[in-house]
């Protein structure tokens, strides 16, 4: 029995929300996405709230090496605070290069907070710092 086109467009969606929302990282065209789709697709959701836990930090940990560490650091001004706090921790993790692009970030940052500075950026930095000494 031949298909109707009412079938059709119900596969296509059906389809599209699945490659949508369970594709694989590499279709993405810049790494700074390629790793913010690996921080989405890791994180929990606990009290209807969405947040970074331990997977979130091990899977964007595992994902990365040395030279992504410009583009992790740009995550830190990342407007999701989920996705902030993710490169903080995994920087924090990758030793001494990662935890020198962090310093070197809060040195940059004034000491006071300025209309349109990050407010979250300089509490993420130092909380991974602190957190993994």
């Amino acid at each position: 029995m031949p298909l109707s086109k009412g079938h059709y467009i119900f596969l296509g969606a059906v389809g599209f929300v699945g490659l949508y929302f369970f594709h694989p990282s590499s279709l993405h065209s810049s790494r700074y996405a390629q790793l913010k789709c690996v921080i989405d697709r890791h994180t929990g959701f606990a009290h209807m709230t969405r947040g970074m836990n331990m997977s979130t930090i091990q899977a964007l940990r595992q994902a990365v090496s040395e030279k992504d560490i410009p583009v992790l650091v740009q995550m830190l001004n990342d407007r999701d605070r989920v996705s902030q706090m993710t490169a903080a921790q995994a920087l924090a993790r990758m030793g001494p290069p990662g935890r020198a692009a962090l310093e070197q970030e809060l040195e940059k940052m004034v000491p006071k907070y300025r209309p349109g500075d990050n407010y979250y950026k300089r509490q993420t930095i130092e909380e991974a710092l602190s957190a993994n000494p």
